[in-house]
């Protein structure tokens, strides 16, 4: 009893370790929800989907963290990734309201569903829809039942009542329906049901219509037989019997019958021999079946092998992928084509792989593939061919320059196009650079929505990628000090060759000291732009930032209308801090720059500048 006791003891405390691990791991996933990385976002949805499917009691906490998630998002935040994560969590509530182990949860799980954007709706018009179907169903059954628990009756013809063919001209009926009928039944009806029937026929038999007297003959005529079929079956296995002259078949036989045989009247007459027509009969059922296992196995002609030349083998490799690339059209829903898609990047490359001794036959499989691509009839959101090049083991500059095309070619793919580039810069390092360059030259395209589009897309990467950061900042700079040259700007163009660099000063605002090197060095066109667009910028950075304030104190000669624009802007709508009010002093005193424009903003707080 003392042993059963302590074992009973020790689970216990086992168990409590174990809820206490669990729990610990439940709140660390939950706490990943704070990051910014959406591969993790969607990793932890799915971690808890399957959680709560097997531990019902962590439901009510994941469903909050879940609605509450977009709370905490900030405008920094990628759209496309708040978007993606959104769309994972609305599927991860449509699995759960699923299953059927959460019912007792489903009137939570649907008020979840509608907090984070889904209709609700869907699910109660889906479950009334499968309520009608399910009543159909039973009603069917019943009615089915009710009819196979009623006994059979035969319908069985009298010679008083008249047969069902009596009016019936069945000589009308094409042969190749009666041969194909009479087949079915053979190969069907069981021989004791044939028997049984055949024994239910009145003795006189069946009277056909067209041997009745005052039957009308139809003026349809009759349908001819096809010309493949052979007139007369020979046979061993088909037995036949002699059918007197007078039993003709057909009323054309009863016309030729009738018509006078010409005879010239230096010949005799002479009678022929009446030559009784051929009934063919088809074997029975079981005679067939002895046949067949009496016959002998075929022997197959052993053929000497045939090998192809080179020229043939790829010949016939260039028109099996030419076919595989035009089924394509014949698919029609996701998976297949995904599939589909796999197999085509396979084929190509192990294609390419085994022809590298020819350049030629390699060139054309690409080309191939390309024309194929290349064709603008995607759909604007179809992702297939961002499928295929990321399944493609290996890709060159040339698929780089076919998604720029279609992106300039198809303005509804431009969103497409552009994260299919991001996702060539992520995933294929053979090509990263060209991708990414493709994307950065976007990110001053003149078009407001393809370059600020483009620059969502390149000015956040993950940690392990700050080789690339380094690259778009580089770029950026690049871009900004063309706006030194002397040429005429407009302050449109202003606008494009800034934007970029702009956004990139938001994460990291020591970049801003470019941008005083170059307001130095430019026009009063430029400078004045600079001022305009700069707005949402320095509002972004706050004035709290360390960078930013030892840039203003600090800032280079000539660069005094530009600093007395940023400390306008920070203090338009807050109050400034000790550090705001330290720099003005610090420029009115040290520097001599007037700063008389600043009093009304700067408004009850008390500044020591010297008077002019």
């Amino acid at each position: 009893m003392s042993i059963q006791v302590s074992r009973f003891m020790l689970l216990n405390v086992y168990n409590q370790a174990l809820e206490k691990e669990g729990q610990g791991i439940l709140e660390t996933i939950l706490n990943l929800f704070d990051s910014d990385i959406e591969s993790v976002l969607t990793a932890s949805i799915s971690c808890l989907l399957v959680t709560v499917k097997r531990r019902p009691q962590f439901l009510r906490p994941v469903v909050a963290r879940w609605i509450g998630w977009k709370n905490q998002r900030t405008e920094q935040d990628s759209p496309v990734m708040i978007r993606n994560v959104e769309k994972a969590i609305r599927l991860a509530f449509v699995s759960l309201i699923r299953t059927e182990s959460l019912a007792a949860y489903r009137q939570e799980l649907l008020q979840g569903f509608g907090a984070v954007g889904g209709n609700p709706a869907m699910f109660q018009q889906k479950e009334t829809r499968r309520q009608k179907r399910l009543a159909v169903q039973e009603e069917t059954a019943t009615q089915k039942k009710a009819r196979l628990s009623e006994p059979y009756t035969p319908v069985i013809p009298s010679a008083s009542s008249p047969h069902l063919l009596a009016n019936y001209d069945i000589t009308q009926i094409p042969p190749a329906a009666i041969v194909h009928l009479c087949m079915t039944v053979l190969q069907t009806v069981p021989l004791e049901v044939m028997t049984e029937r055949v024994a239910m026929l009145p003795k006189e038999g069946v009277t056909l219509a067209v041997t009745r007297p005052g039957f009308v003959r139809s003026t349809t005529p009759p349908y001819p037989p096809p010309p493949e079929q052979p007139e007369r079956i020979d046979h061993p296995s088909i037995k036949r019997e002699k059918v007197k002259r007078e039993d003709l078949d057909s009323d054309e036989e009863m016309e030729e019958a009738l018509q006078p045989v010409p005879v010239t009247m230096r010949e005799p007459i002479v009678k022929e021999e009446e030559v009784k027509p051929k009934v063919e009969v088809l074997a029975s059922v079981e005679e067939r079946a002895n046949q067949l296992f009496k016959a002998q196995p075929y022997a197959l002609v052993t053929a000497k092998p045939t090998t192809m030349s080179d020229e043939q083998r790829q010949t016939m490799i260039k028109m099996t992928f030419e076919r595989i690339l035009q089924s394509q059209s014949a698919l029609m829903d996701h998976q297949q084509v995904k599939t589909w898609s796999t197999l085509v990047a396979k084929l190509v490359t192990r294609g390419i792989n085994s022809n590298n001794n020819n350049k030629i036959m390699t060139d054309e499989i690409k080309a191939l593939l390309l024309n194929f691509i290349s064709i603008n009839t995607l759909d604007a959101k179809d992702r297939t061919l961002t499928k295929l090049l990321m399944d493609a083991p290996a890709l060159d500059a040339q698929c780089v320059a076919l998604v720029k095309q279609n992106l300039e070619h198809v303005p509804e793919r431009f969103v497409t196009c552009i994260s299919t580039l991001r996702s060539l810069v992520t995933n294929k390092v053979g090509v990263r650079y060209e991708a990414l360059q493709v994307l950065l030259d976007l990110c001053v395209h003149p078009y407001d929505k393809m370059r600020r589009t483009s620059i969502v897309a390149v000015k956040k990467w993950n940690v392990d990628q700050e080789d690339i950061d380094a690259r778009v900042e580089a770029y950026s700079i690049r871009v900004l000090q063309e706006l030194t040259q002397g040429q005429d700007w407009t302050e449109k163009e202003v606008v494009c060759h800034a934007e970029l660099y702009f956004v990139l000063c938001t994460k990291k605002p020591s970049l801003l000291k470019e941008l005083f090197s170059v307001y130095t060095q430019s026009s009063e066109t430029v400078q004045e732009a600079i001022r305009a667009h700069s707005v949402n910028m320095i509002k972004s950075i706050g004035m709290k930032s360390s960078d930013l304030i030892s840039l203003l104190r600090e800032c280079p000669e000539g660069t005094e209308s530009l600093v007395i624009r940023i400390i306008a802007i920070l203090c338009e709508s807050k109050p400034p801090t000790r550090e705001i009010m330290a720099t003005v002093e610090s420029l009115s005193n040290e520097r001599s720059v007037d700063v008389q424009g600043l009093e009304p903003i700067l408004a009850g707080h008390s500044l020591n500048h010297k008077k002019q």
